[in-house]
């Protein structure tokens, strides 16, 4: 600071010296010339006033500038400057230092800060077999269409709706007018149904196309609509009413039985299964239950005959065509008589009691599954010549249930995946489809060709 202050008194003195007329040149301290004479003493530095800076502070290098006035006021400094600078500092040394914070400052300092580098924290033994596991699938859900049921107590209220019902429309006569009613169940609590007008087929239905009806169960009560009705079913008893509300009928829940259900072979027949062995054919396998599982073959060879079997179908809601409780009676392994759910639906070629894709049954009489029915086949075999060409086709008379459903039925071919036709004889196959189809009391009778048609063609219904 001293050195600071001498500098600019010496600047000072000088200033004054160029300014006055004087002849005689001024003296410096470094001179060799000048006299011995005591430099006159330095003038004293006056203080700064407090917040100023003093002329004498600023590095020679810097620009002056007039003087501040002397007072107590602090300058209006952008910078707001509240302190005065120490006195003691050397110069230059007031500019070099930091700016102190400013509340205009804005961005902060680039400061890059290094992490430290931590030592990777060891997998317990279960992580390492979890992050290697491969992902798993999601188990796939179980296709409902394949939902199988073989007891009546399992099968829930879907099966408890579905079934026959037979009863009166209110008329002028005093008895009314016989209807009857079947109800499909088609899973998840939604029914299809066909109305008979005169009664169910194979009793009293006047052969009218019937009408089909639509519906859902909601808390045990089916509601049923189509053409003029509407149809509530609760507790195995149903209303018909109009669409008013008007009550127009009754009905009531009803369960058939084939005419020939247990029918005792005769003295010339042969028992192909009884419920206990099964020596008359391959393959055979039975249930717990005793019943014989579809999936054999006879051992015998036919032609003529008379047969009676029982089947039952299994309850299978969500199924639908060929994938509904299906299996079918091969005759010489050449000819199929469709075994299949086709309850309450439209007689087609490849429905039950049809000859597989060749001719439909004249009357569909299946009944719901879970209920055992029966087949009573007339076969007459196909006849041919020394050459085998074929002379005669074969023929059929088929009573389902006790009812005709095919009478003399000329068979023109084989039927969908059957053996080609010939001469020679061959036996029966009982086909498995993959549906649990259950058989009893199957057993046959050989008859001639002239008995098997005489006896088929007086015989329209047991």
């Amino acid at each position: 600071m001293s050195s600071l202050l001498r500098f600019c008194s010496l600047l000072t003195l000088t200033a004054c010296l160029l300014a006055a007329p004087c002849s005689v040149r001024p003296v410096f301290a470094d001179d060799e010339n000048a006299p011995s004479a005591e430099p006159p003493p330095e003038p004293a530095a006056k203080e700064p006033a407090t917040g100023q800076i003093h002329p004498a502070d600023l590095p020679p290098t810097l620009e002056l500038s007039p003087a501040l006035p002397e007072t107590d006021a602090r300058p209006a400094d952008p910078l707001r400057l509240t302190d005065a600078p120490p006195a003691d500092l050397p110069p230059g040394e007031l500019f070099d230092q930091p700016s102190p914070k400013s509340d205009r400052q804005t961005t902060p300092p680039n400061k890059t800060s290094k992490k430290k580098n931590k030592p990777a924290k060891k997998k317990s033994p279960k992580k390492k077999a979890a992050e290697n596991k491969p992902p798993q699938k999601k188990p796939a859900q179980p296709d409902k269409r394949r939902l199988t049921l073989l007891d009546r107590a399992a099968a829930g209220i879907d099966y408890n709706l579905q079934g026959e019902y037979g009863g009166f429309l209110y008329t002028a006569s005093p008895r009314g007018r016989e209807i009857g009613l079947q109800v499909v169940a088609q899973g998840g609590g939604k029914f299809v149904a066909a109305f008979y007008d005169g009664g169910l087929p194979g009793a009293a239905w006047s052969g009218a196309p019937p009408v089909q009806l639509t519906g859902a169960a909601v808390k045990n009560v089916l509601t049923l609509k189509g053409g003029p009705w509407t149809i509530r079913i609760d507790a195995a008893r149903g209303a018909i009413t109009n669409a008013f509300g008007e009550k127009l009928g009754w009905l009531m829940k009803v369960r058939r039985i084939s005419r020939t259900m247990g029918a005792a072979p005769p003295d010339a027949a042969v028992v192909l299964f009884s419920g206990v062995e099964t020596d008359e054919m391959v393959g055979g396998k039975l249930t717990p239950e005793g019943f014989l599982l579809a999936g054999v073959t006879t051992k015998r060879n036919v032609g003529s005959f008379h047969m009676h079997l029982e089947f039952r179908t299994p309850f299978m809601p969500y199924a639908r065509g060929q994938a509904r409780g299906n299996s079918g009676v091969y005759i010489q392994r050449r000819y199929e008589l469709q075994v299949l759910d086709s309850f309450g639906l439209k007689a087609v070629a490849n429905g039950c009691g049809g000859l597989y894709k060749q001719r439909a049954a004249d009357l569909n009489m299946c009944l719901p599954p879970l209920n055992w029915q029966t087949y009573d086949i007339y076969f007459t075999a196909a006849k041919f010549d020394a050459a085998a060409n074929k002379v005669c086709s074969a023929r059929i008379t088929a009573f389902h249930n006790g009812v005709a459903i095919h009478q003399d039925r000329q068979i023109t071919a084989k039927t969908g995946g059957g053996k080609q036709e010939g001469p020679e004889l061959l036996p029966i196959y009982l086909q498995d489809h993959g549906n649990p189809i259950y058989y009893r009391n199957i057993w046959l009778e050989p008859l001639s060709d002239a008995a098997c048609r005489a006896y088929a063609r007086r015989r329209r219904c047991w």
